[in-house]
C-alpha cells in the first residue's frame, strides 16, 4: 500500500470515528474519565447497583418481570445468559454506529486467563475476509454488581471495535501504547456521550 493510500485510509477511519461519535456514546474505567465523564458513570453505576430489575429489564422485559431488586436477583448462570445476549445486542448496536457492518464479527466469552493479562477483552482480525472475533471477559469472573460488569462489558466491545476502525492505519510496537491510549479515550467518550441521552 502506498503512503497515500494509507494516508486517505486514516483519514477515513478517524472521520468515521468522528461521525460516530457526533451521533452517539457510553461508559469508561475511573481512570480514565474526565470529571463530566465519571459522574455520568458514577450515575448509572449507581442506578444499577441499586435495581437489578431495571438493569433486566433493559436487557429482556419478560426476565425481569416477577424478579425482585438487588444484585442477586438472578443466579449466576442467568447472569451469563443475560450477559451474552446483552453482548451480542451491544455489538450489533456499535457495529452500526461505527460503520462495520460489512464485517463479520463475533463475541467469545472468554475465562480471565485465556485473556491477556491485565486486559477484560482483545480482538483478532482478518482484513481479507472482513472478520473478527472481539473476546469479552465472563461474567463468573467479574466481581462488579450485575449493571456495573454490563456498562463494563460493553466498553470492552466499543473499545475492541474501535481497535477495528482503525485497523487499517499503519500499526508498529512502538505506536501501540498510543493507539491502547487513544482507543481508550474514543471508547469512553463514545459511551459517556451514549448514556447521556
Amino acid at each position: 500500500m502506498t503512503q497515500g493510500k494509507s494516508v486517505s485510509m486514516g483519514l477515513l477511519a478517524l472521520t468515521t470515528l468522528a461521525t460516530a461519535l457526533a451521533q452517539t456514546p457510553s461508559d469508561v474505567r475511573p481512570p480514565e474519565l474526565g470529571s463530566a465523564q465519571r459522574e455520568v458513570a458514577l450515575n448509572s453505576r449507581t442506578a444499577a447497583r441499586n435495581d437489578c430489575s431495571a438493569v433486566l429489564r433493559q436487557i429482556d422485559g419478560q426476565a425481569a418481570s416477577g424478579m425482585g431488586a438487588g444484585d442477586s436477583c438472578v443466579s449466576s448462570r442467568e447472569q451469563s445468559q443475560l450477559a451474552e445476549r446483552f453482548v451480542n445486542e451491544r455489538l450489533s448496536v456499535w457495529s452500526k454506529r461505527l460503520n462495520l457492518e460489512g464485517w463479520q464479527i463475533s463475541v467469545i466469552m472468554t475465562r480471565r486467563d485465556d485473556l491477556k493479562a491485565n486486559t477484560l477483552g482483545g480482538v483478532r482480525w482478518d482484513k481479507g475476509k472482513k472478520s473478527a472475533v472481539i473476546r469479552v471477559q465472563d461474567a463468573s469472573d467479574y466481581r462488579l454488581p450485575f449493571g456495573e460488569m454490563l456498562n463494563d462489558m460493553e466498553l470492552t466491545i466499543v473499545h475492541e471495535l474501535v481497535h477495528l476502525e482503525l485497523s487499517s492505519l499503519p500499526r508498529s510496537e512502538a505506536s501501540r501504547r498510543n493507539e491502547e491510549h487513544a482507543v481508550s479515550q474514543i471508547a469512553g467518550a463514545l459511551l459517556g456521550l451514549d448514556r447521556q441521552r
